[in-house]
């Protein structure tokens, strides 16, 4: 076993969590229906609708228990599983930059050439936290 495959082991991948950021601005104009607004989106029924019909992951355990979700959802054992343990974002206003420019560069995987691909990469993520170059 090489030294990849035991880093792998000891250290096994994780998601980012993702999501939705939402608050309410203290120069809102109508901060009851924005808090109200806010609270409607990620109660159980509209994370299970975003869910079905967005593909957005939900936020509450017993919305994958939900039999609406077995069809519609066939991987939403697997999701659940690994957002118990995820992994943060990394904290840079850059990130949205930095995450277009991966998805970029790192696909498909099957075009992949390990040494210089890790090279477009750092190069490419330089770029985007200095918000230098333009976005795919």
């Amino acid at each position: 076993m090489g030294p990849g495959a035991r880093r792998r082991r000891e250290h096994p991948s994780k998601v980012t969590i993702g999501g939705v950021n939402m608050a309410v601005s203290s120069y809102s104009k109508h901060p009851t229906e924005s808090f109200e607004a806010a609270t409607c989106i990620r109660n159980e029924k509209n994370q299970k609708f975003s869910a079905i019909n967005d593909g957005v992951p939900p936020t509450i355990e017993k919305v994958y228990d939900d039999p609406e979700m077995d069809e519609a959802y066939p991987m939403k054992d697997t999701i659940l599983e690994e957002l118990k343990e995820p992994a943060v974002r990394p904290l840079t206003p850059a990130y949205q930059s930095i995450s277009t420019v991966m998805s970029a560069i790192l696909s498909p995987p099957s075009a992949i050439q390990p040494e210089q691909t890790a090279d477009e990469l750092r190069d490419a993520i330089s770029d985007a936290l200095q918000s230098k170059g333009v976005l795919p």
